[in-house]
């Protein structure tokens, strides 16, 4: 019994889910439309009675309702005109016997007399044929705009799991991206006697269009490299791979930052993608003098804080790297003493801008040096990186790089 009782339920559900009400709000809805065809044939001057009406809304209209939802698949899903060439017969056939049905009823439970069933037929046929049309139309309606609502979430759950596999297919990319321009970085950063070198480097997205670069040379002296490639992203980061393995190969055999600034730029404009360019500064310490010669192909300006405090920023007049071949790169030099502090950045270090778009700039990484130089190389650097970090709530737009060098 429990079983039997669970399928009619199952079946009550089916059918009332057809035109999207829930049974028994579905019953309710019928005996609505029972009082409200009742009260229209009132106020039309037309004798009505209520049961009658109820009976007829009531049984009419599961009756519609279960025989549309056992063939609606031989239509909803057929395209127009073929869609109500099948359903309209149908609708048809199941208006007449709905409401012979109807009035058969009616007449055994309401008709003191059975003498008049005959006379009875014709009217009522005609009035519960039209009533099983107009449900049937909305209830065919509603159940065509279910279906085509149903088939457009499954194709957007469709376009949803496969832009959600795109996702994880271009972060695991991008994972491995980042792991092959961590290994181009210095893994440990090479030391020079007398000296105090530390770095850092703070990607704005995944992958960084900025490169630094620490090494040493055959005659000994120590090669420094910081550059900042135009844009973000895989692109920016394909261009710096090119100029990190294109300077080591051009500065191992001692030439002077100029000329490496030079055939890097010539290489860099038969390869970089047209409006792509980048800003570089490269140079070479002696560690016996103390002397940084150096190149500035357009970046940002170097910095040198004396131990008095004072600040030396040498300005360069050449340009940036991967637009004209033709272009000449200058060279200059500068000698650290004992307690001075080199400092090479990136514009995302000190563009790096706060709540009110104030940028970090030159006067707030001088002041932190001057603060805490004396904690050494790598403390030094964690106190800026921390300040700028505190600065701009975590938030960089841009890339950022630094490469500081403190002198015994």
């Amino acid at each position: 019994m429990t079983s039997q009782w669970n399928r009619l339920q199952a079946k009550l559900a089916e059918i009332s889910q057809l035109v999207g009400i829930r049974w028994p709000a579905f019953e309710l809805l019928l005996a609505a439309v029972g009082a409200f065809i009742y009260v229209f044939l009132r106020v039309a001057g037309s004798t009505a009675s209520l049961p009658i009406a109820f009976t007829f809304t009531l049984i009419i209209g599961n009756w519609a309702a279960a025989l549309i939802a056992l063939v609606q698949s031989s239509f909803v899903r057929r395209s127009f005109p073929w869609n109500w060439l099948v359903y309209l017969p149908v609708l048809l056939g199941v208006g007449i016997s709905g409401s012979l049905l109807a009035y058969a009823v009616s007449f055994a439970l309401w008709f003191p007399s059975h003498s008049d069933f005959v006379s009875g037929i014709s009217s009522n046929l005609r009035l519960g044929t039209l009533v099983t049309v107009m449900f049937g139309v909305i209830t065919f309606l509603a159940a065509e705009q279910k279906v085509r609502l149903e088939t457009r979430n499954l194709e957007l759950q469709r376009r949803v799991l496969i832009g959600e596999r795109e996702i994880k297919a271009r972060t695991a990319e991008l994972d491995h991206a980042r792991e092959i321009q961590i290994f181009l970085l210095p893994r440990e950063t090479p030391q020079l006697p007398g000296f105090k070198i530390a770095c850092a480097w703070q990607p704005a997205t995944a992958v960084s269009g900025d490169y630094f670069d620490v090494f040493q040379l055959r005659d000994g002296r120590m090669a420094f490299c910081i550059a900042d490639v135009s844009g973000k992203g895989v692109g920016a980061a394909l261009v710096m791979a090119n100029v990190q393995a294109s300077l080591r190969a051009f500065a191992i055999d001692g030439r002077s930052p100029a000329d490496v600034c030079a055939a890097l730029n010539a290489a860099l404009c038969n390869n970089i993608a047209p409006g792509k360019f980048v800003t570089l500064l490269y140079g070479v310490m002696d560690p016996k003098s103390g002397a940084f010669v150096f190149s500035n192909a357009g970046h940002c300006l170097p910095m040198v804080i004396r131990r008095d405090g004072s600040v030396e920023m040498p300005e360069s007049q050449s340009g940036v790297l991967g637009i004209f071949p033709e272009w000449s790169f200058d060279q200059q030099m500068i000698a650290l003493e004992s307690k001075d502090c080199l400092l090479l950045v990136t514009d995302g270090l000190l563009e790096a801008a706060n709540g009110k778009d104030e940028e970090f700039g030159y006067e707030r990484l001088i002041s932190l040096v001057l603060k805490h130089r004396e904690q050494g190389a790598h403390s030094l650097r964690q106190e800026i990186l921390g300040g700028v970090s505190q600065f701009c709530n975590g938030s960089f737009q841009d890339d950022a790089s630094l490469v500081l060098v403190l002198a015994d």
